[in-house]
């Protein structure tokens, strides 16, 4: 908790403004055209950054009271000591209980003027604390919030394991028959709809779908002559993890 001392209104104490959340980052964009989060999924997200960007100016907002009511007393005891050192100076000697107001005025607004530095030291502090606390927060959330969602859509959505496929594929060139394993739930809708798939994959003349009992819904592995492509959601998943730990990390 910070403690907040007496401060003069001088211009050398600025209050801060309340935190605006980044919102570069553009998860519709980031996951692709897969189509696994409709529109109200998506705002379900945003009501959890709200949430935390409510929380964050609400902390800003009180520090920001704080230092207007800090300021303000401060700037009557500036004005009392300034009365006390006239007030001295006709009693004493005007001239010389007048500087001696003065100087002892000047010193103790200095000291309240260390005090004010002090505090809005402190308050980019808590700032700076507030914002990688919930920057960290609204990332791990991001990240939950799409694999729930995620997880809804793959037992609604069978096209998902359809799409990804066909990203997996979409950059490989070549006519050779193609091994695509998939687990036990996707297997007979890939069976079904296998002439769809290689109709929109270039280069591809036949796919060979494989159960592999080890694999969960949405899995998806595909073995080429040229090597293993994975291009299950979870890959996907970590990708998006990936993406958002990193642009964390960089701040």
């Amino acid at each position: 908790m910070i403690l907040l001392f007496k401060v003069i209104k001088t211009g050398a104490v600025d209050i801060l403004p309340p935190v605006e959340i980044d919102k570069s980052i553009n998860l519709k964009k980031d996951i692709g055209n897969q189509d696994t989060l409709n529109e109200e999924h998506f705002n379900f997200i945003e009501k959890e950054l709200k949430k935390i960007q409510n929380i964050q100016n609400k902390i800003i907002e009180k520090a920001h009271i704080e230092a207007e009511n800090i300021l303000e007393e401060a700037h009557m005891k500036a004005s009392q000591i300034e009365k006390e050192a006239e007030k001295s100076g006709y009693d004493v000697g005007f001239k010389k209980g007048f500087e001696e107001g003065i100087k002892k005025g000047n010193f103790e607004t200095s000291k309240i003027i260390d005090e004010a530095k002090k505090i809005k030291e402190e308050i980019l502090i808590e700032r700076s604390k507030l914002y990688d606390e919930y920057e960290s927060d609204m990332v791990h959330i991001i990240i939950d919030c799409v694999e729930k969602l995620i997880d809804i859509n793959m037992e609604d959505n069978n096209d998902l394991i359809i799409n990804l496929i066909k990203k997996g594929m979409e950059n490989y060139e070549a006519s050779d028959k193609v091994i695509v394993r998939v687990c036990e739930k996707d297997y007979d809708y890939c069976i079904k709809n296998k002439e769809k798939i290689i109709k929109n994959i270039k280069f591809v003349d036949d796919i060979n779908f494989v159960k592999d009992l080890s694999l969960k819904k949405g899995d998806c592995v595909i073995n080429t002559p040229y090597g293993m492509i994975n291009s299950g959601v979870l890959v996907q998943i970590n990708t998006l993890k990936e993406i958002l730990e990193g642009v964390l990390n960089e701040q």
